[in-house]
């Protein structure tokens, strides 16, 4: 018993609603991931939500996908054939099989922690046994396949072959991503869209965020209005299956549309990730200001914004190939040797009152040259460009100043 403690400072472990939350988020954000599909050459035409499957994909030739999404604790073993959820899953598709003949071309089932690899309850092998010239062999006597092919056939009253025919669709999603994961596997698969390359991570996230809530909307009724075909006569019934159907969907116009106001969104987020691996900073304009304080030409200044630019691009691309935890020790390594040398270049500098930025953008630039060059142990894989376009970062974060200070804010 919990003594002289207020609740607001004990964990309840009997109250789980978060970790069904959590779930919940990894559905919707893997419904995302499949909205993707929309912007890509892959067929897709729609994406639904909690409509006959936790995930319906409809491709332009009027076939269909489903999709079941299966979580468990990730210290837990991999899903197996005969475990409940799995057999479940496998129950929804030969149901929609059986009601829409020839429509399904595929069903997937999608596991956060993987499926388990053992003998004779093997999902995978299963699935490709059943696709084979041996898929009698799954009927076989004492086999847990068996007995479930023989069971599912009595229950919908079809064929055995039916069954076997269904398994063979399956396409097992194994170790896709753990729960905590799926919305950095959504922003590498937004980086993948056409004309998404050169967008940096923070623009990705804040994107993902829109297409969570878009999925989030469509799992649960959250955008539900009366359309406008009630006011020209439609019955009340028509009217409510078409604004239903209408939330469930996700469209290519849709996710178009979200991608167009994030990148338009006038705040800049700089490379904002959820475990803060990156600074906020406060948008160009600050760059600009501070450099022309300073005293620094016009076209060193767009330099910088290029070097910038190219250095954010890179930064994204350097999460996506090696990963948060590598990323993080690189990124940290060169900030701190880059906004050394910019702060013992403005000491020097910063004793009078004539402008000195030009003065210090040359004697930075020679400084992190010579670094470079005799200590390239130290920067990875960064170039020259890419340290000048952390302190362009570090001063638009405030810590690096080409002038004295002053009130960003005055006009």
């Amino acid at each position: 018993m919990q003594q002289n403690q207020d609740p607001d400072k004990v964990i309840d472990n009997k109250d789980l609603g978060d970790i069904v939350q959590q779930r919940f988020r990894y559905q919707n954000t893997y419904a995302a991931i499949a909205s993707c599909a929309l912007l890509m050459n892959t067929g897709v035409s729609g994406v639904y939500c909690e409509h006959h499957e936790d995930v319906l994909v409809k491709f332009f030739d009027g076939c269909y996908e489903g999709i079941q999404i299966k979580t468990k604790d990730s210290h837990l073993p991999g899903f197996q054939f005969s475990d409940p959820a799995i057999q479940s899953s496998i129950l929804r598709f030969l149901d929609l099989e059986l009601k829409y003949p020839g429509k399904f071309k595929s069903f997937k089932i999608v596991s956060n922690n993987g499926f388990a690899k053992v003998k004779n309850d093997n999902l995978t092998e299963i699935v490709k046994l059943a696709g084979s010239d041996n898929s009698i062999d799954l009927t076989k006597k004492r086999t847990k396949t068996n007995k479930f092919i023989t069971e599912a056939s009595k229950k919908f009253n079809c064929p055995i072959a039916k069954v076997i025919e269904t398994i063979a669709k399956v396409i097992p999603r194994p170790d896709f991503s753990n729960l905590n994961d799926i919305k950095k596997n959504l922003a590498y698969e937004l980086q993948r869209l056409p004309g998404m390359g050169d967008q940096t991570l923070g623009k990705l996230n804040e994107i993902a965020d829109q297409f969570i809530l878009r999925s989030y909307n469509a799992s649960s009724k959250g955008e539900e209005e009366i359309c406008e075909a009630f006011l020209f006569g439609n019955s009340f019934e028509e009217v409510q299956k078409k604004t239903i159907l209408d939330n469930k969907t996700i469209t290519k116009t849709q996710i178009e549309d979200i991608i167009k106001k994030c990148i338009d969104n006038p705040v800049t987020h700089f490379l904002k990730d959820d475990t803060s691996l990156f600074s906020k900073a406060g948008g160009i304009k600050i760059l600009e200001k501070k450099l022309d304080a300073g005293g620094i030409s016009s076209a060193n200044v767009s330099l910088i914004k290029d070097q910038k630019y190219s250095f954010e691009t890179y930064i994204s691309k350097l999460v996506h190939k090696l990963g948060v935890p590598i990323t993080t020790g690189q990124y940290n390594q060169l900030q701190l040797i880059t906004h050394s040398i910019c702060q013992e270049v403005y000491d020097n500098y910063a004793i009078g009152n004539e402008l000195f930025g030009t003065k210090m953008l040359i004697e930075i630039r020679a400084k992190l040259m010579e670094r470079l060059k005799n200590d390239k142990n130290c920067f990875a894989d960064f170039k020259y460009e890419h340290l000048l376009g952390m302190a362009a970062v570090l001063t638009e974060d405030c810590r690096v100043w080409w002038s004295t200070p002053f009130n960003l804010n005055a006009q």
